[in-house]
């Protein structure tokens, strides 16, 4: 499923509540907003949310159903779904199609008013499109891309009814004018503040959300905080507005403890305004870790691309757009490996199913979730390089990456700090490249997008370009620790970190044999990058990137004439240090900075 390239505004979130009827869905905003994504091609499609059956829904009754309908011209058999099991509705109610208003919300009032029970039900909408004539027919299903995924806020039917609440599609975008008998005058809960780190015995500041769904108004809040078991009352005045998912962003200081360990942040919220909450037993239960120091992350983006790729240069623009904006914490992999027709294809690298990738252009950020390189989980991927990049690291690292005298080989080296206890991580070495381009037509970028006109202004070249476009590449991943079954030849740093202590790396970097891709190679643009990855979660903990340099300029000694070279290191083919030669061919590191392979029997 692929998005429809359009530029988004940020949806407008408005709540209607009168007495006891609501309009209601995990968005409220107008069409104008939607984004419109789809298979590109005929057959029947819809979406779905949940409805649930309890606090202020229990006993609610659905009235009217609103559902967004692109152009009508080539689209049939429209009909509302309700029911606890979406591929068994309860209700099928069909929709004349001539009632209906093209690319807008339209509001159908149900034949009978529909129960939700205490279990929940689902509200969905189908359609088909009988044949695509134009791009919008394609993308049809309009959904509030804009929106943060919501469990079980959005169901997709491509052929069956799928859950793709966390899929990064966003929520739907039908909406429900429902009667709420139970809806309470005040009732509100604290939304999960995200893992963080921080260090001992330090204040800081963290964003809360209240949710309210309340009948009225919310003027102040009486809460309690427990950081690691000792509890403290507070009260704040806050303004938020009656009805229902009304929402309101507050920050809370937090002192941390003095242990350089997890600790829990729970939060309660006990009165709305002085009255007691219905929800109060609702607490945000989350997991902080304190550090010995605060460093700053450097945030990794794995780029799966490939000069045969025809969207891929929306991926090239992001990748370009990241690295100009964020020149102190981005570390761009481009990893080319979408055609081996790509002069810049490398087979050795971590596998492509492990970031969770399957097509191209995508990518992954700190190997910790998948998105489009250009859009990112919704409309831009800043926005989600900002989310991960504030997440404070628990280790630091640093690496250098220095020439031998043939420019063939780099010596590499990368000193990790653990920042706490506990932990446990292995390292990745990787060299990119800056500037690649070539004169023959294997160099040349696939383009889709020739011709196509009302693309975002960084992407308007491609619209004016031809079906294939010259490009100068940076950050393409030219040779790494990996194996071409993506099996990383480095070991583990630690099993169990202790907060403070240091470990030294050294691995060899051999340049890529294939000539094309070798000549293109500018020596002084090519990068050493660290990665420090949790073996725990398999994401990437935090990452470091320097320009490798010559010998003279990294040491600041200047060989001296005359002098014999002595051994300093032994090194496997892989380029994993020996503690002494083994039977075999060895890469040996003299002492004036070059490499030799020689022969042990």
């Amino acid at each position: 499923m692929k998005k429809f390239f359009t530029t988004i505004a940020a949806a407008i979130l408005t709540l209607s509540a009168t007495a006891q009827t609501s309009v209601w869905g995990y968005y409220t905003g107008d069409f104008s907003q939607l984004e419109g994504i789809g298979t590109n091609s005929a057959g029947t499609v819809g979406q779905a949310m949940y409805v649930p059956g309890t606090g202020s829904f229990e006993n609610a009754v659905i009235q009217k159903v609103k559902v967004p309908v692109i152009g009508l011209t080539n689209l049939s058999g429209l009909k509302i779904i309700l029911g606890a099991n979406l591929s068994a509705p309860t209700v099928t109610q069909e929709i004349d199609k001539t009632t209906l208003t093209g690319n807008a919300y339209n509001t159908i009032t149900l034949d009978a008013p529909f129960t939700v029970p205490s279990t929940g039900a689902y509200v969905g909408f189908i359609f088909t499109v009988d044949k695509v004539s134009t791009t919008a027919e394609g993308y049809p299903i309009m959904l509030a891309t804009n929106n943060d995924n919501v469990e079980q806020g959005l169901y997709l039917y491509t052929g069956t009814w799928e859950d793709y609440s966390n899929g990064n599609f966003g929520t739907s975008s039908l909406q429900i004018e429902v009667e709420l008998p139970n809806q309470p005058d005040v009732i509100a809960y604290f939304g999960t503040i995200a893992n963080g780190t921080t260090a001992a015995k330090t204040t800081s500041s963290w964003n809360v959300t209240i949710n309210s769904d309340g009948k009225q108004a919310i003027n102040n809040i009486d809460y309690t905080i427990d950081v690691a078991g000792i509890k403290e009352s507070r009260k704040l005045d806050v303004s938020i507005p009656a009805g229902l998912l009304q929402k309101k962003e507050i920050s809370i200081e937090i002192a941390s403890p003095e242990a350089i360990a997890p600790y829990d942040v729970k939060l309660t919220l006990d009165k709305i305004n002085g009255v007691d909450n219905p929800q109060k037993e609702a607490v945000s239960i989350s997991n902080f870790i304190n550090v010995n120091r605060l460093v700053q992350r450097k945030t990794v983006v794995e780029e799966f691309t490939g000069t045969g790729c025809g969207y891929c240069p929306r991926g090239w623009v992001g990748m370009e757009n990241l690295k100009k904006n964020n020149p102190e914490n981005f570390i761009g992999i481009a990893f080319h490996k979408y055609n081996t027709s790509d002069p810049m294809y490398v087979a050795n690298y971590y596998p492509t199913s492990s970031l969770g990738i399957s097509g191209a252009p995508s990518c992954n950020m700190d190997r910790k979730m998948k998105m489009d390189p250009y859009y990112g989980t919704k409309n831009s991927i800043q926005n989600d390089f900002n989310y991960y990049n504030a997440i404070a690291p628990l280790v630091d690292v640093t690496v250098k990456g220095t020439w031998d005298e043939t420019q063939n080989i780099v010596s590499l080296e990368a000193q990790t700090e653990f920042l706490t206890n506990g932990g446990s991580y292995s390292l990745a070495f990787v060299l990119t490249a800056d500037g690649l381009t070539g004169t023959t037509s294997s160099w040349n970028q696939s383009n889709y997008y020739s011709g196509q006109t009302g693309l975002p202004e960084d992407m308007a070249m491609f619209g004016t370009a031809g079906s294939s476009v010259k490009l100068t590449y940076d950050d393409v991943m030219i040779a790494s620790s990996y194996s071409s079954a993506g099996k990383n030849l480095l070991g583990d740093l630690t099993t169990n970190s202790v907060a403070g202590n240091t470990q030294n790396t050294e691995y060899l970097l051999t340049l890529p044999s294939k000539t094309t891709l070798k000549n293109a190679i500018k020596k002084d643009e090519v990068y050493a990058v660290a990665l420090v990855i949790d073996n725990k979660t398999k994401a990437i903990a935090n990452a470091a990137k320097a320009r490798v340099l010559p010998i003279e300029e990294a040491t600041g000694i200047e060989k001296a004439n005359g002098t014999t070279a002595t051994p300093t290191a032994y090194y496997s083919l892989n380029g994993v240090r020996l503690d002494a030669p083994v039977k075999g061919i060895n890469i040996v590191r003299m002492s004036d900075g070059t490499t030799r392979k020689i022969m042990i029997k």
